[in-house]
């Protein structure tokens, strides 16, 4: 029976069209599901690659031993301090003056290093002699071993 005269449609056809109609707008939307899905999928390959990288440092950060040093102290009571931050011990720990030593008393680094292990958060004090001769700036050169790497070293410049 023809809904309309001049066009012959009839109802199976309109029902038809409206199928076809919310077909075409499910395939839109699964479309779009799709690439959403997509992205979230990426993102989350994303995210597990820095949580792994993270995971990564952190292991290495729990096998370095991070050493440290500081003048601490006022007017002629100065003391270089050397500690190490880390969350490993170091061990064989030896210190060099490469610009030749001005500062620090020699009997106390002699009977101070080489340090066969030094402890998180333990430190180490030597006396600092100044005179007229004495050099306001100065570098020392560190060097140990941890269970990150053998031979680590670090240049450190000091002002006194």
């Amino acid at each position: 029976m023809p809904i309309f005269t001049g066009l012959n449609i009839t109802t199976s056809d309109t029902l038809a069209f409206f199928a076809l109609i919310i077909s075409v707008c499910n395939t839109i939307f699964t479309i779009r599901f799709y690439q959403k899905q997509t992205q979230l999928a990426d993102q989350q390959k994303k995210l597990n690659s820095l949580m792994s990288d993270r995971e990564s440092d952190e292991a290495a950060d729990k096998k370095k031993a991070s050493i440290h040093a500081n003048i601490v102290g006022c007017g002629n009571d100065k003391k270089l301090v050397i500690c190490n931050k880390g969350k490993s011990v170091a061990r064989n720990v030896r210190i060099e003056f490469p610009n030749g030593n001005t500062c620090v008393m020699e009997s106390d680094i002699m009977d101070k290093f080489p340090l066969k292990r030094f402890e998180p958060t333990a430190e180490v004090r030597l006396i600092i002699v100044q005179d007229t001769e004495t050099k306001h700036k100065f570098s020392i050169e560190i060097h140990w071993d941890d269970d990150f790497e053998d031979y680590r070293k670090k240049l450190i410049e000091l002002v006194l």
